[in-house]
């Protein structure tokens, strides 16, 4: 048998190429389009070719160091536009104090029992009841607050966190030509979100939550961040 004979010949399709994968590097004096024998890679400079201008080209590169692929909203996270303001929402963690509370609570029922078996039980009643309000004081606390958030709120010229039903905790207030940096770092507690801020004596590391067991909705509300200021996310 012949084999069957197309009537249209093979065509090559050329593939878009994406502008994020790669970036022209161009003189800010003349616009001359610099080869690769004029860039100096590790140094992050250049010298025109063609009108002899050296010049810094690292922010051109910043596109390229700091592309990522982009997180997905995690479920615990809340995420509202006002207009042209951004209100990010997500789970309070639980403090040390009430981790503790949780943990110590037993502890204080097994000691009460150790006393009860020893014949003093008015005093092992006494560490029983203790041991139960705080327990349950600590339970309470814990179920109320799967319900209560922590809000990151960003206007034009301000960031804003506050924590809700905590009228001990002060909002936290940023300028937003303070804000340099966010990051998600590990600490004793779990896992923190802090900020570079640019202050007049030099740049300040502030934290602005702790205590969480995954990195997740932290990463997703820097990215947020990050996106809605414009800052370069870098390492």
């Amino acid at each position: 048998m012949e084999k069957e004979q197309y009537k249209d010949p093979y065509k090559r399709v050329e593939l878009p190429k994406s502008t994020d994968d790669f970036v022209h590097i161009n003189c800010p004096s003349c616009g001359h389009k610099a080869s690769s024998n004029d860039l100096n890679i590790n140094d992050k400079i250049a010298k025109c070719g063609s009108c002899d201008a050296v010049f810094s080209f690292e922010k051109e590169l910043l596109p390229l160091l700091t592309k990522k692929e982009l997180l997905q909203k995690p479920v615990g996270v809340d995420e509202i536009y006002f207009g042209k303001d951004l209100e990010l929402a997500m789970n309070k963690p639980m403090r040390p104090w009430e981790i503790v509370g949780l943990m110590l609570s037993p502890a204080v029922t097994f000691f009460s029992g150790l006393i009860y078996y020893k014949e003093d039980i008015l005093f092992a009643l006494i560490l029983a009841l203790i041991s139960g309000m705080i327990f349950t004081y600590y339970l309470i606390k814990t179920v109320k607050k799967r319900q209560e958030k922590v809000f990151f709120t960003c206007h034009e010229n301000q960031l804003v966190m506050e924590w809700e039903n905590e009228r001990a905790i002060k909002p936290l207030v940023f300028q937003t030509n303070e804000l340099d940096q966010l990051y998600v770092t590990r600490t004793h507690n779990g896992f923190a979100l802090k900020a570079i801020l640019n202050t007049t004596s030099g740049q300040e590391h502030k934290l602005l939550i702790d205590g969480l067991k995954t990195t997740m909705d932290l990463k997703y509300i820097e990215q947020q961040i990050e996106a809605y200021y414009g800052l370069p996310n870098r390492k």
